[in-house]
């Protein structure tokens, strides 16, 4: 009987550790970032304005867990904090001394996390000097690597650079696929921090479908429900805004979203997205024939963007394009065609800056009574917009086409989702029910035998 007894019990502690163990969960160990995480989290306002305080106080943070990739992770933070504040060449050499560890350890949890950052961070410094399709590719990269983890939180932010780079390169139906499946993160998630984000970016893909009601009930929903939560955030939104009513020709409601743009970025001290807004601004105030603040606000962002040895083509293309207006407006013919003449391939424009390129030309002949030149150009105008259209009208049949599927594919996904959490949850319970059966029927046997 004692033997009995004796092996009941065992029989029963067996059972109970079985139960216990049905009813934990496997965490994933966190110690190594979690810290430097939450950080960052509270000190978001000294990262965008005062990035050297930001990056002493992470090298100084002490931190628990693995010290090897503590180490790597606080490269990462470092290097964002040298981009934000100008510094490409040391953000880049942080990145590929991240890169290096992750080669010397592939295929790890681990590695897939810091490598992820690294390659999401690699494709904001491409974006940021015009290199869009690498940028693109890199964020898809990073997208994958993250997605073998457990954890989707830093998805979102992912998608939307798809998106961004996306709608940037004209493939709108891709941009509104990522910015689609960033909003789904964010709800299964419940994170509503990117919401801004997303509906703004989709507001910029109406805008540029040219279905500026659509664009604006999205910019008014996400500042309704969503406003946006520091002045990065602020500098994104209304400068997106502004360009919508830029688009419709409503200069005055324009100018009112780049001042509110404007305003958030001196809080940041960003000298990139300062020369964004002075561009924004510069054209605007040429529209309304402000010219002495056209010419501050266009003297600001040249400076800038040609300075940069990164900086693409299309960009300066642009802003001579806006330069060119400027000389036009101000009756400096010759310098208004030394701009237009400057030796830039115009293969690689898109149709945008060409239309306005065109445009400069032809209201140069015209103003120097060149009218048979004139109206070459403004057919050559008349083709490029003509091909913004068509491909507008491509694009918006794409879109909604990919928005339906992209939506159904959702409700698909969600209902085998519910439907598999709910056969886990039943197996769990008869599992649970079976344990607790034993665990009566052994106690019944110890008190009566």
């Amino acid at each position: 009987m004692t033997q009995l007894k004796k092996y009941t019990w065992l029989w029963l502690m067996e059972c109970m550790m079985l139960l216990a163990a049905c009813s934990s969960e496997k965490k994933e160990d966190d110690s190594w970032y979690r810290p430097i995480d939450e950080f960052v989290t509270q000190h978001q306002q000294m990262m965008q304005s005062q990035p050297d305080s930001m990056i002493l106080q992470i090298r100084n943070l002490k931190c628990g867990g693995k010290p090897e990739l503590v180490e790597q992770w606080k490269r990462l933070i470092v290097a964002k904090c040298c981009y934000l504040k100008g510094a490409d060449p040391e953000c880049q050499a942080l990145i590929d001394s991240v890169n290096g560890f992750c080669r010397q350890h592939p295929d790890q949890e681990t590695t897939f996390k810091i490598q992820s950052y690294a390659d999401n961070l690699q494709g904001v410094l491409l974006q940021a000097v015009g290199k869009r399709e690498p940028a693109r590719t890199y964020y898809i990269k990073a997208y994958r690597e993250l997605m073998k983890l457990d954890h989707h939180n830093d998805a979102i932010d992912i998608c939307i650079n798809i998106a961004d780079a996306s709608r940037q390169l004209g493939k709108l139906a891709d941009a509104s696929s990522w910015y689609r499946r960033a909003n789904f993160l964010a709800d299964s998630l419940n994170l509503h921090e990117a919401q801004n984000s997303i509906l703004a970016g989709l507001g910029q893909v109406y805008n540029d479908l040219r279905n500026y009601q659509l664009a604006h009930f999205y910019f008014r929903k996400a500042e309704r429900q969503y406003p946006p939560r520091n002045p990065k955030d602020a500098h994104f939104f209304y400068n997106s805004w502004g360009n919508v009513y830029s688009s419709q020709e409503k200069t005055a409601e324009a100018l009112k979203c780049f001042l509110k743009a404007q305003k958030a970025t001196l809080q940041m001290g960003q000298p990139f997205m300062t020369a964004v807004v002075d561009a924004n601004l510069g054209q605007t105030y040429l529209e309304l024939n402000r010219l002495d603040s056209a010419q501050k606000y266009l003297a600001n962002t040249t400076k800038f963007f040609f300075v940069q040895p990164n900086m693409q083509n299309d960009l300066q293309f642009y802003i001579d394009g806006l330069n060119a207006a400027l000389a036009l407006k101000q009756n400096r013919l010759d310098k208004a065609s030394a701009i237009l003449s400057k030796p830039y391939d115009l293969s690689k424009m898109s149709p945008n800056y060409l239309y306005l390129y065109h445009k400069g030309w032809a209201d140069l002949y015209e103003r120097k009574g060149q009218f048979a030149k004139a109206l070459q150009y403004q057919k050559l105008m008349k083709q490029y917009d003509d091909s913004l259209r068509n491909a507008t009208m491509v694009s918006n049949v794409q879109e909604n086409e990919l928005r339906f599927k992209q939506d159904t594919a959702i409700v698909r996904r969600d209902l085998i989702l519910q439907s598999t959490q709910a056969e886990a949850k039943s197996s769990r319970l008869i599992l649970l029910l079976v344990i607790g059966l034993l665990v009566v029927g052994v106690l019944a046997l110890v008190v009566f035998y």
